[in-house]
């Protein structure tokens, strides 16, 4: 992702608009979403971040590998809501919003931890279609190398982020356009800009909404075809013991009850949180693509002219509409599911000390430290 965001997000806004300015766009409603709203987005953000990584990593479900993807993301939209918290700041600071640091700073954050949430949503609803409906592909596979495999994704997404986004640290700064500072590519790397979002294009946009397209709709058809068959099973069917509960391809020929709950837990899970991102970052991505490529058809000066109050006015909502997914997406995941009620039911039985509290505990940390359901 290029600094089409931020370029257009602070190169018109300040706290002091004049009456030219509120001419071109609802100034009042951006400036009272920007100043007033932001803060309460970051909290709720933070909030609901923190309270699902305690809820992921204490449920009965902790010990399975999307909840290793769940985890990690929700960490990446903790540093993505502080990083806008600190775009925030600077708008009651405006030296802090034209120095060469804070623009390298914001912007790297920003782009690096959106590329790694949308690689790893789209890791996490292509292992739950794999593992649900494809389990051939880890037949062989052990549960220990099946977690050891997971880990190796999520470094691997978390490495490249990394690393693809360290040439803004020499590419970016503080230009000046019409005497208006901006935070935008320096113009020694103008000439790179053009490749540079064919490739963000492909990579950030084509590629990974394509796959989560595609495979959420086939999640949701096998979630609806798990569900029925849940209903129709009879609750005291008990699976034949399996010889061989390390393997994942034997676990994945275990069908009981309990572990057709959990898949279903998992499942819908996957899509919800797959659902809501795809709800709130997608129009702005397409919107931005859709930018690009009329940027590459006609000329600079003909869109400035043309469409820029247009330009800044829809892109304007879709951002915030895109700052407010990490916020609200975990919210949506975590009501979705049952698993906030399980955490706390255990943490009071617990705590309780009672005979009926113990076991229940003891009966789910066997079943969860047992053979993993996959």
């Amino acid at each position: 992702m290029d600094m089409f965001l931020l370029e257009l997000d602070f190169s018109g806004f300040s706290l002091n608009k004049t009456e030219e300015d509120r001419a071109v766009l609802p100034a009042d409603v951006f400036r009272f979403l920007k100043v007033y709203c932001t803060p309460f987005v970051v909290a709720i953000g933070l909030v609901a971040n923190i309270l699902a990584i305690y809820v992921y990593r204490s449920s009965k479900l902790s010990s399975f590998t999307s909840i290793t993807y769940l985890t990690f993301l929700s960490v990446i939209d903790i540093i993505f809501l502080l990083t806008l918290l600190l775009v925030w700041s600077a708008l009651y600071n405006t030296s802090l919003m034209f120095s060469d640091w804070w623009c390298i700073v914001t912007t790297y954050f920003t782009e690096m931890t959106i590329f790694m949430s949308l690689w790893c949503i789209t890791a996490l609803t292509l292992e739950r279609y794999l593992l649900n409906c494809q389990p051939w592909i880890f037949a062989k596979m052990r549960i220990n190398d099946l977690n050891i495999f997971t880990g190796f994704v999520v470094l691997a997404i978390g490495v490249t982020g990394i690393v693809v986004y360290l040439n803004l640290s020499i590419t970016m700064g503080i230009v000046y356009l019409d005497h208006v500072p901006l935070c935008s590519r320096l113009p020694n790397f103008l000439s790179i800009k053009p490749t540079l979002s064919k490739l963000d294009m492909a990579f950030n946009f084509a590629l990974p909404y394509c796959i989560l397209f595609v495979v959420t709709i086939l999640n949701m058809h096998h979630y609806h075809k798990l569900s029925r068959k849940t209903k129709r099973t009879p609750d005291s069917l008990v699976a034949t013991p399996d010889p061989s509960p390390n393997c994942v391809a034997s676990n994945a020929t275990t069908v009981t009850p309990e572990k057709r709950q959990k898949e279903l837990e998992l499942t819908r899970l996957c899509i919800v949180v797959a659902g809501s991102f795809l709800v709130f970052s997608f129009p702005c991505h397409a919107f931005r693509t859709i930018i690009l490529l009329i940027g590459s058809i006609t000329r600079l000066e003909e869109q400035s002219t043309i469409l820029s109050s247009q330009i800044f006015r829809w892109q304007q909502i879709l951002l915030y509409v895109f700052f407010s997914r990490s916020a609200l997406n975990l919210f949506i995941a975590l009501s979705s599911s049952s698993l906030l009620r399980q955490v706390f039911t255990i943490r009071r039985n617990t705590g309780n000390g009672n005979s009926l509290g113990e076991n229940q505990v003891t009966l789910e940390l066997e079943v969860t430290g047992g053979a993993q359901s996959v």
